[in-house]
């Protein structure tokens, strides 16, 4: 009985691990999105199986400034906002917050940039739960002035924002509201012009939206939700 116990035990294997999405690195079959740092299927060649995940939805990335590599020394209002690997929003309560990168690296793109930043939902509260990105944030949190893409997974929306105000709106009633995507968001300009957009729907974008009455000229990248726990495997900011 042992012994044919022993022969299963050999014989069985262990099923190979579902990497994607997953963060880098990678092993075997998978590779390294470098834009986004996340394993998708390896195409033979040592890239990745083209998708919509790993296609630019804004078109060619620019000159790199900033990516997240696990020191989060961002500017925060409220203490739900951690990371490490990743970073998190711990709390499906806190309406309204946000966190952001203020480094110098970043005022030298006067508040003209690009952001590619994977997301996914972990528990929602009440309301409107949201979760996006962040543009030309403000040092004064008191004052709250920013853009923001906001992605709200239970209704199927994707929203521009200006400090609580929509500049554009777009439906998208294919998307399931519990999956990880991957945003990019981009602000360039006075007035401000700011796109938006899903990788993963070819529908959710938002493009030319602009702010006429806005001051805000400059400010900093970062990530907000409303009433959502969410996780953010990466952040990464280019030049436009």
């Amino acid at each position: 009985m042992r012994l044919a116990s022993c022969a299963l035990l050999v014989a069985c294997s262990v099923p190979d691990v579902d990497l994607e999405g997953k963060q880098c690195p990678c092993t075997e079959g998978f590779a390294c999105d470098t834009s986004t740092n996340l394993c998708r299927p390896a195409n033979g060649d040592g890239g990745v199986i083209d998708s919509l995940a790993t296609t630019p939805c804004l078109g060619p990335t620019g000159l790199e400034l900033y990516r997240y590599a696990g020191m989060f020394d961002w500017q925060h209002e409220d203490a739900s906002w951690t990371g490490a690997a990743q970073i998190v929003q711990n709390s499906d309560n806190v309406m309204d917050s946000y966190a952001f990168r203020t480094q110098a690296e970043l005022t030298q793109a006067m508040g003209n940039y690009r952001v590619i930043a994977a997301m996914k939902p972990t528990s929602t509260g009440g309301g409107t739960p949201t979760l996006g990105i962040v543009l030309r944030a403000q040092l004064d949190l008191q004052k709250k002035d920013r853009y923001s893409c906001n992605w709200i997974p239970s209704a199927r929306e994707l929203r521009v924002e200006v400090t609580g105000t929509t500049l554009g709106s777009v439906q998208v009633p294919t998307a399931s509201p519990t999956a990880a995507v991957t945003m990019e968001a981009r602000i360039i300009g006075t007035p401000p012009t700011v796109a938006c957009c899903l990788r993963e729907y070819p529908t959710a974008k938002l493009m030319n939206l602009v702010d006429l009455g806005s001051t805000i000229t400059t400010g900093y990248p970062g990530l907000g939700t409303n009433r959502m726990a969410a996780t953010f495997p990466t952040f990464v900011v280019f030049t436009p």
